[in-house]
């Protein structure tokens, strides 16, 4: 990939290093805890979990087990990071940044994320990971997770619960003590230290001559910075430890699609990835490679572990976080490179070279302690140096190609890094050789199934692809030379469904139905082919009192829910873009009786077709149903008919079409409103779908401007590094002002 090329095609990638939605803190966890212990084994078990994790799927704790083969242990964990296990002595406890819990003792090693209220029917797809915008944490409990002994030949599950008073202090409570804490730090300034004994500098792409670093790698759409940089961190550091800098690469494809530990292109944290290399093994690169299009693989492997030379049977140890700070990283430094995560910017996507002037941290991005800055990226250090006019600084190795920053790396003030949070999460690991190498074997073997080699091993269940979820259940053929088929999709453990067009990288529309998949819901294909959605009967779908999967359409479902219980009289809301009824359902569940009429607009038939048979759309006198563009829809509207217009008007892979974003499309909606009324539209900001989004959400602000009269008032509905979606209102009158957001 030439560099001009590796720069456009930044623009539409991002990794996300969180992936649950678990925001738990250290003082979360301190306390008495009991754990229940499943029965051992001398074969690895997966607990419950995907390979790679999946968010949607997570076994979550139902039920304390009371099965006589699982046992109960105490455990309590100190604020100075010890652990008293009763009747097994002392040991330590970790966090995982603010998702799990590893705690070791003498004999065995715990490890589990904390526990969370099921997740919102939809994944968000491309936007890695829509699941973050609700923090449904319980941080009193995890969900299943896994423990082995210290010579990797017991392995088994555990759950475990606080059995104390639980947390310590509210959300509230510790997001105002962290904004105030920080605003001391930062009026009293920071300081830069130094080590004696430590060389001036160091780099080590090209250290005493040589190169120990692997090159680059271009990540792409995939949110696996993590995994790369775990495993160029224990390459590197192999090397080193080796005086050997010819020796190869290991995979970094093997923990991210492989590892029950991290949530693959969805996110994870170098620390887990290194732990499942100690608990697993590691692999040479050959043996499952990093594709140009990382989104689109699987853990298949390449090679039989069983048949490697006994110079690539290896494996992690001592994984470990560097906690001393600066100093330390200087010295742990000396024996090869080191993984960090920090707060990125979308700013950085801009770096040319020089030392990266990152934008000051918002109060809001440190988190709820003082203590913890949510980190979004994951990315290798390779040294650091001093600049005689700024001070000191760290050199860091990006995923984004050699093509970008300088050598594919950037260069950061060590203050500035420190503020963006790269010395809180920093993990080393040695490797050494595997002295149970039958751990790998047996767990690849577990991968293949039978009469299949490892090579063809495909994805697991619960792996899905091109940011879809759900496997197809059925085709509603194209009807014109610019149409495409629609497939719905169906995931029948959650009965969440979803349709998109053709091959799309997204889901155009979602709606999570009650209860489970009607039996006679099956689409029996023949010969192997989708069959065509009017013969498929058997399939409705339940909104009632369902949840909304996306942000977006959240955001603008609760401003009529407002509207309608603020009221004197009814609302009468046009609803520009039906998709599978899901908001029209939405809002009718929660406005009172007989307070909400609404007009619902979809420009594809074919999706109105769907709507009823599979979406779970009701019409009647009081929601009625027309199949038009939106731009007819309010060109030929009554004056002065509507309080509210929602507009879900999307073309695909996120993009509005013209006729949902137009200066006349906009002149005309607000000609349709009352003498007070808004229009509220859910819009893209930026979006990884694709990158002509940002330059129609300028467009869109734009003709906002021009028909209001003023700017348009924006509230953001999702945020993540790689995607924005803001909701975007236009007012007319004063009386709703109030719904509005705070800031624009």
């Amino acid at each position: 990939m030439s560099g001009s090329t590796a720069v456009i095609f930044l623009l539409q990638a991002w990794a996300a290093v969180a992936d649950l939605p678990i925001h738990c803190l250290s003082s979360d966890a301190q306390g008495s805890w009991e754990f229940a212990v499943g029965p051992s084994s001398d074969v690895r078990q997966s607990c419950g979990h995907g390979n790679p994790d999946d968010p949607m799927h997570e076994p979550l704790l139902r039920e304390w087990p009371h099965n006589g083969q699982w046992s109960s242990l105490t455990v309590d964990l100190r604020a100075d990071g010890s652990a008293d296990i009763h009747g097994g002595g002392s040991g330590a406890w970790t966090m995982i940044s603010d998702e799990a819990l590893q705690v070791t003792g003498s004999d065995r090693e715990f490890l589990a994320f904390f526990g969370f209220e099921p997740l919102p029917a939809g994944d968000g797809g491309e936007h890695l990971p829509i699941m973050l915008q609700r923090r449904h944490s319980r941080c009193n409990e995890t969900v299943r997770g896994w423990y082995r002994d210290s010579s990797r030949t017991s392995f088994g599950c555990w759950y475990g619960r606080r059995i104390d008073d639980g947390r310590r202090s509210s959300f509230l409570q510790r997001r105002a003590k962290s904004i105030a804490k920080h605003g001391a730090e930062a009026a009293s300034g920071s300081r830069l230290r130094t080590t004696e004994g430590i060389p001036p500098s160091l780099d080590w792409r090209n250290a005493s001559g040589k190169t120990w670093v692997d090159p680059p790698i271009q990540q792409g759409m995939c949110g696996g910075c993590y995994a790369i940089a775990a495993t160029q961190m224990m390459s590197a550091r192999h090397r080193v430890a080796q005086q050997d800098p010819s020796l190869g690469k290991f995979s970094a494809a093997f923990p991210m699609y492989c590892s029950e530990y991290t949530q693959g292109c969805s996110g994870g944290y170098p620390e887990l990835a290194a732990k499942w290399s100690e608990d697993v093994g590691l692999l040479p690169e050959s043996c499952l490679p990093w594709g140009s299009d990382a989104t689109e693989g699987s853990c298949a492997l390449q090679c039989k572990p069983g048949e490697l030379t006994p110079e690539n049977r290896l494996r992690a140890a001592n994984h470990r976080y560097i906690k001393g700070g600066e100093d330390e990283m200087l010295q742990e430094l000396q024996g090869g490179p080191l993984a960090v995560s920090f707060k990125s910017d979308p700013d950085l996507l801009q770096y040319k070279g020089g030392l990266w002037d990152a934008p000051e941290l918002e109060a809001d991005d440190r988190g709820t302690d003082g203590d913890f800055i949510a980190p979004t990226h994951s990315c290798l250090l390779v040294g650091y140096g001093e600049d005689a006019a700024v001070g000191s600084y760290w050199i860091v190795q990006n995923a984004w190609g050699a093509g970008w920053g300088e050598q594919g790396g950037f260069r950061i003030r060590r203050d500035v890094a420190r503020a963006r949070g790269m010395e809180l999460l920093v993990v080393v690991a040695d490797v050494v050789a595997d002295e149970r190498p039958h751990v790998l074997e047996s767990f690849a073997e577990s991968m293949a199934s039978p009469g299949m080699s490892l090579a063809a091993v495909s994805r697991t269940t619960h792996t899905r692809t091109g940011g879809h979820r759900g496997d197809p259940l059925c085709r509603v053929p194209a009807t014109g030379a610019d149409d495409q088929d629609i497939i719905v999709r169906i995931d029948k453990a959650s009965n969440f469904r979803g349709l998109s067009f053709g091959l799309s990288a997204g889901t155009e529309t979602a709606v999570q139905c009650g209860g489970s998949v009607p039996v006679s819901c099956n689409a029996a294909s023949s010969a192997g082919s989708l069959p065509e959605c009017a013969s498929l009967d058997g399939c409705e779908c339940d909104l009632h009192g369902q949840e909304l999967p996306f942000p977006g359409m959240q955001a603008l479902a609760e401003k009529v829910v407002l509207m309608c219980n603020s009221a004197e009289a009814g609302v009468k809301v046009l609803m520009i873009g039906l998709g599978g009824g899901a908001i029209s359902s939405y809002i009718r569940d929660r406005c009172p009786a007989g307070r909400l009429t609404l007009d619902n607009v979809e420009k594809d038939g074919r999706v109105a077709g769907l709507a009823s048979k599979f979406f779970g759309f009701k019409e009647d006198e009081k929601s009625t149903l027309e199949v038009t563009d939106g731009l007819s829809s309010v060109l030929h509207g009554a004056q002065g008919t509507y309080d509210a217009i929602l507009v879900d008007c999307f073309a695909g892979r996120d993009r509005v079409p013209e006729s949902c974003r137009s200066p006349e499309f906009f002149a005309a909606s607000k000609r349709l409103l009352k003498a007070d009324g808004l229009v509220a539209q859910n819009v893209w900001g930026r979006s990884s779908a694709s990158k002509e989004v940002e330059g129609d959400f300028q467009a869109t602000i734009a003709a906002y401007t021009q028909a209001f009269g003023q700017a348009p008032h924006k509230e953001v509905a999702f945020d993540a590094p790689q995607s924005l979606e803001y909701i975007v209102y236009g007012l007319k009158g004063q009386h709703w002002s109030s719904l509005m957001p705070m800031d624009d």
